[in-house]
């Protein structure tokens, strides 16, 4: 109805003002060409890069791990606190540790036995035992980390990530269950191997060095 109306308002072609043409784009930025790069920003403008893509996508990355992690930064994981919310009828003990609620926050970061892990994962990667109060600390941290081990915190961090909602997806569905211990060791072998596929990648160059130089 818009269009047809838009039509309407326009006066009929006449040849005695001159030959028609095509013209593409806006209004106030119309050409005489077709661009379809052009087109795609115009249908779909993309906003500014945020600092934490950097954590997120970037060029060592596994593509598993950093959709894990970005999820988990969404806040979008289905915990047992956002399946209650659902209206779920269930425990909302977290499944790790049975003692408290199972947010992301709790789960990921803060449950004694995502605790062991992060405090191995910190002392192979030469930094004292550390509690991130919450999401954002961690966030903040892994911007705020500089050198060249920058990008070796974040391929460890979201593997890290990545393995802890494995072991409690493999407790839920599976009713298997392994102790903190093995999954670092699984997640250090998953290091390894990243920084082995990448061995030939500037940013990754050194990196497997690194990782070792702490165990």
């Amino acid at each position: 109805m818009l269009t047809r109306n838009y039509l309407l308002s326009k006066a009929p072609p006449n040849n005695e003002r001159g030959a028609d043409c095509f013209t593409w784009g806006p209004q106030d930025k119309r050409r005489s060409f077709f661009s379809s790069k052009r087109t795609w920003e115009i249908m779909r403008p993309s906003a500014s890069r945020l600092p934490l893509t950097k954590v997120v996508w970037f060029s060592c990355s596994v593509p598993k791990h950093s959709f894990t992690f970005w999820i988990s930064h969404l806040d979008r994981l289905p915990v047992k606190a956002r399946l209650l919310n659902w209206g779920m009828s269930i425990d909302a003990n977290c499944t790790l540790c049975s003692q408290h609620v199972e947010t992301r926050d709790h789960l990921l970061l803060h449950c004694e036995f995502s605790e062991q892990i992060w405090h191995l994962l910190l002392h192979r990667l030469g930094f004292p035992p550390l509690i991130f109060n919450d999401w954002n600390t961690l966030i903040t941290w892994l911007l705020t980390r500089s050198g060249s081990s920058r990008t070796l915190n974040r391929i460890a961090a979201q593997a890290t990530v990545y393995n802890i909602w494995k072991e409690r997806n493999n407790r839920v569905h599976n009713s298997a269950s392994s102790p903190p211990l093995t999954i670092f060791r699984h997640i250090d072998r998953t290091i390894r191997d990243i920084l082995l596929a990448r061995r030939h990648n500037k940013r990754c160059r050194d990196l497997l060095s690194k990782w070792f130089a702490y165990s």
